[in-house]
């Protein structure tokens, strides 16, 4: 029995990284993604050249990348603070622009957050996965029971 020419999830996606990757070849690319050569792997190159109109189609694979890139950077710029994409396959394009945006609005939120607990009288305690987080919460619980 001969092997299928998509295996599972994962061809497809090589297949879709080919496009990319001849898109970021092109000096006028609409996008980079100077990862999609190296996922997509001679595996594929041979679905993508297997496929039938595979050339005809590729417009569509390109389209689809660069709208998708602006979807997700308008809802970044709107406030999103959560993208799921269900669809970006092996697609590991640094997003600086959606990143920076990203960035810049959870520093503008965590000041507003900051500003409201204060003037309220609100207790906060910042804790962060990299280390261990009883001392402050015990930091927290004795300075509450100092004041009280």
């Amino acid at each position: 029995m001969e092997e299928p020419l998509i295996r599972d999830i994962s061809d497809t996606a090589r297949w879709v990284a080919v496009y990319r990757a001849r898109e970021t070849e092109r000096p006028d690319a609409a996008f980079r993604d100077p990862f999609a050569r190296r996922l997509a792997g001679e595996r594929g190159e041979q679905i993508a050249r297997a496929m039938p109109m595979a050339e005809e189609a590729a417009w569509s694979f390109i389209a689809r990348t660069h709208l998708f890139d602006r979807f997700i950077l308008r809802a970044v710029e709107g406030g999103a603070d959560l993208v799921v994409n269900l669809a970006a396959g092996l697609d590991a394009r640094p997003k600086k622009a959606i990143r920076d945006t990203y960035a810049r609005t959870a520093r503008e939120r965590r000041g507003q957050r900051l500003r409201t607990f204060s003037r309220m009288g609100v207790d906060r305690v910042e804790i962060s996965t990299d280390r261990p987080y009883v001392p402050a919460l015990l930091a927290l619980f004795n300075a509450r029971s100092r004041r009280n």
